[in-house]
């Protein structure tokens, strides 16, 4: 199924946020092949699952279309890089409830999730209700009391009907509108956060009676309008994290061909992926709760130059997005194009000086040094818009290999620190406290790993009430390579 960019969201782009990102795929030109959906990383012999799962969120989008002609590719699914799953997208029906965007997939879809969660436990799945083509009535169910509370429990109830760890809002936009069937309404800024507000106290109303912690985020436009439009700096206390969408920075309602989402800015325009997230912590969201967006695609142009390789030249025509598993399974760079890297966006792209087509996109030198950037400053981890677009496991793979985490050392020092990081209650921690330390003063061990092997029966039998589901995951997996050791 292709998506096509609307002359509104053409128009908003070059006139309104800038670059506010969007969620929806453009269409592919017929310069290059981009109907197949030969996606080899959904075949299991190309890649072995992670020992662990990433100790930075790795957030992964994965959009209901994906799916029409092949159900294997939601099925084999790696997860085991992933710590959270969102599915794009539900939709506000006209009665302001949280429904189905495609009832035709979506049934299938969540019951290949539900199989999903249960080969990969630490999984933690979203639903995401909105993107550019499912915005529509945002505002109407923010406008007041009546209708947030509609719509906050019909989102609680489609998360325990469909088996979903949480729900993801992703509202293109609040005050400009945007997407298909929005509009202006500045009514929006206030309305907004009491929106988050309701459905952040109906969550919680339900995780007291499940003993468990249902999750709430959004994904936002990677702009300081955004930022403000949101009341950001106040409504970030509402969401688990932020995602910002640090993409399509450049795309097709330009006039000449330029970098989709570069990580700096090399030539005084101002516009990054860093410049982004500068944005957001300007705003006063703290760094730790902020998601880097990360695209698994590109852009690509005819231009009519082949003048600085067809960089910032002007666009012919042509234009649309190329996915990294159309570029790659193509084999592009042995078929008349050259690779070249930008050093001061630090970012690649791709020119054919036959035939003037250029591509700009990122491989994994740009988002190895992406998620570097995002390890070194301390943000909340990678957002992926969108998991099907991937080739052979290797972008997201790249992503996981540096937030993963160090290797830590399977010693009783180290399982206490873990334990002392925890969001876990107090009573609980004692109790778990004390079978640790039964078995570190174990005299053998046969008695070590006797106690270790109570421990973690007791840690697995937690429920939400008494611990986070990332920290119970955490122990669990140490416990176990402590056993193995």
């Amino acid at each position: 199924m292709k998506k096509r960019v609307s002359v509104l969201a053409l128009l908003l782009l070059l006139f309104g946020n800038v670059f506010g990102a969007f969620h929806l795929v453009a269409a592919q030109t017929p310069d290059i092949d981009s109907s197949s959906n030969t996606n080899v990383t959904t075949t299991s012999e190309a890649w072995e699952p992670a020992d662990k799962p990433p100790a930075n969120r790795v957030v992964g989008y994965f959009a209901s279309w994906s799916t029409y002609g092949s159900f294997n590719i939601m099925r084999d699914l790696d997860a085991s890089r992933l710590t959270h799953l969102n599915y794009a997208f539900a939709v506000i029906s006209n009665d302001l409830k949280v429904v189905m965007g495609d009832p035709e997939i979506d049934p299938i879809n969540f019951e290949e999730i539900a199989l999903l969660k249960e080969k990969y436990p630490h999984l933690q799945t979203l639903i995401s209700v909105g993107g550019w083509e499912g915005s529509a009535n945002f505002s109407e169910a923010a406008a007041n009391e009546e209708s947030r509370t509609i719509f906050a429990e019909s989102a609680v109830d489609f998360i325990l009907k469909y088996g979903f760890d949480g729900v993801d809002l992703d509202w293109e936009y609040p005050v400009t509108g945007g997407g298909t069937g929005t509009y202006p309404n500045p009514a929006d800024k206030e309305n907004f956060p009491l929106l988050l507000e309701k459905v952040r106290e109906k969550l919680d109303e339900q995780g007291e009676k499940d003993g468990k912690h249902y999750l709430l985020t959004i994904a936002g436009g990677a702009t300081a309008s955004f930022a403000s439009n949101a009341s950001l700096g106040f409504t970030h206390q509402y969401l688990d994290y932020v995602q910002i969408m640090t993409y399509d920075i450049h795309g097709p309602w330009e006039s000449v061909a330029d970098f989709t989402a570069p990580l700096f800015d090399d030539n005084g325009k101002t516009y990054s992926v860093d410049r982004g997230i500068q944005a957001y912590l300007d705003a006063g969201v703290p760094a730790d709760k902020l998601v880097m967006g990360i695209p698994f695609y590109g852009y690509q142009y005819n231009v009519t130059s082949t003048e600085n390789n067809g960089l910032r030249q002007p666009v012919s025509g042509g234009s649309g997005a190329i996915t990294y598993n159309n570029i790659m399974s193509q084999d592009l760079l042995n078929n008349g194009y050259e690779r070249f890297w930008n050093e001061g966006s630090k970012v690649p792209y791709l020119f054919n000086k036959e035939t003037l087509h250029f591509i700009s996109h990122d491989d994994e030198e740009s988002i190895g040094l992406k998620a570097e950037y995002i390890r070194d400053r301390g943000l909340g981890g990678a957002m992926i818009w969108e998991l099907s677009q991937d080739y052979r496991n290797q972008l997201l793979s790249k992503i996981y290999n540096v937030l993963k985490g160090p290797d830590i050392e399977p010693t009783f020092a180290n399982l206490y620190q873990l334990v002392d990081k925890a969001t876990i209650d107090h009573g609980q921690q004692n109790a778990l406290l004390a079978h640790i330390k039964s078995a570190e003063n174990a005299k053998t061990d046969d008695q070590r790993k006797k106690h270790l092997n109570n421990t973690l029966k007791f840690v697995e039998g937690m429920n939400g009430k008494h611990i986070d589901a990332e920290s119970r995951q955490g122990i669990v997996e140490f416990l176990k390579k402590m056993i193995a050791n």
